[in-house]
């Protein structure tokens, strides 16, 4: 008999499958799939509800379901977990994201996500002295307030945050542009990726283990990072930056955005055009303890799905004196 784990791999390693189709025809027909047979009868149907331009024949379909688990056993044997949005574990507020995930690998530990709340730190691969500074303490200082911070394990801002969280003992989850089975990239970041899992954290992939770093999967991961946080702050990004697809996705839903806004003569410099964009957009200006608390007070409003107003706050002096 199929698992539910097994079935949804096999669906989403058919071409022109994807997180959408996959769960509404899990949602509509689970019970009606138990091997493969019945999946090869539901999907030559004329209700298989997949896209039009695809027709699957029974090869597709084994040689789909052959990868699925062959995937699975991988990840039995390489300490790699799998957990289905079915899961009574799986991470609720992803289930609400930009094109929910349907199926994540991961590494470490997923139980705290659930019961705590999480925080986004993002921001260019380059930062300013300023910004990596500002980075690390607002991390650290929201690791102190009890949330977990989410990045993406690239290097700057992201390895900034994920470190500074491990070094006040707190919990990191990183989402991954690349399978769980291949180097981590960029290669420098392999020993943080190892002391995340080590102290009870979380690297995630929705991709097949053996599936290695392509420029939209980049992209595709910022979705994943905005989708499971409470708020994001961004530290420091270019208008055109990668920052900006995370950072518009929140806009997007509504939910809260951060953004580090410097004294003026630094704000006009091109590397922090995107926070400028973003400030103009319904951004947070955070500038000093006082607009970090009250980002910090928002965030626990919306974890209490009470009514805010998201209005910026006017500063433009950085301080450190917290």
């Amino acid at each position: 008999m199929m698992n539910i784990n097994e079935l949804v791999m096999t669906l989403k390693n058919l071409k022109g499958v994807g997180n959408k189709h996959t769960r509404i025809i899990i949602d509509k027909h689970q019970n009606q799939i138990k091997n493969l047979d019945e999946l090869n009868n539901l999907l030559s149907s004329e209700n298989n509800l997949l896209p039009k331009k695809y027709i699957y024949t029974k090869n597709d379909i084994l040689i789909s379901n052959e990868k699925a688990k062959k995937d699975i056993r991988y990840a039995q044997e390489n300490s790699i977990n799998i957990v289905c949005y079915l899961d009574h574990n799986f991470p609720f507020m992803l289930k609400k994201a930009t094109n929910p995930p349907t199926i994540l690998f991961y590494k470490g530990e997923i139980e705290y996500i659930n019961e705590m709340s999480g925080v986004a730190i993002i921001g260019t691969r380059n930062p300013s002295k300023l910004s990596e500074k500002i980075a690390y303490r607002y991390s650290e200082y929201l690791t102190q307030k009890g949330f977990y911070i989410i990045s993406g394990l690239a290097k700057g801002i992201d390895e900034i945050a994920h470190q500074a969280c491990l070094n006040a003992e707190g919990r990191t989850l990183a989402f991954i542009a690349q399978g769980l089975g291949t180097s981590i990239y960029p290669k420098e970041n392999q020993s943080l990726a190892d002391q995340i899992i080590a102290k009870k954290g979380t690297v995630f992939s929705e991709y097949n283990p053996d599936e290695t770093p392509k420029p939209p999967y980049f992209i595709q991961r910022d979705r994943l990072q905005s989708g499971l946080s409470l708020g994001v702050i961004v530290i420091e990004t270019k208008d055109d930056g990668g920052t900006m697809h995370a950072a518009n996705d929140m806009l997007k839903h509504n939910k809260l955005l951060g953004v580090v806004e410097f004294q003026d003569k630094v704000m006009e410099q091109k590397v922090f055009s995107g926070n400028l964009d973003l400030l103009k957009r319904g951004g947070i200006s955070l500038y000093d303890k006082k607009s970090v608390d009250k980002f910090i007070y928002l965030v626990g409003l919306e974890n209490s799905n009470s009514k805010i107003t998201n209005e910026p706050i006017k500063g433009k002096q950085i301080e450190f004196n917290f």
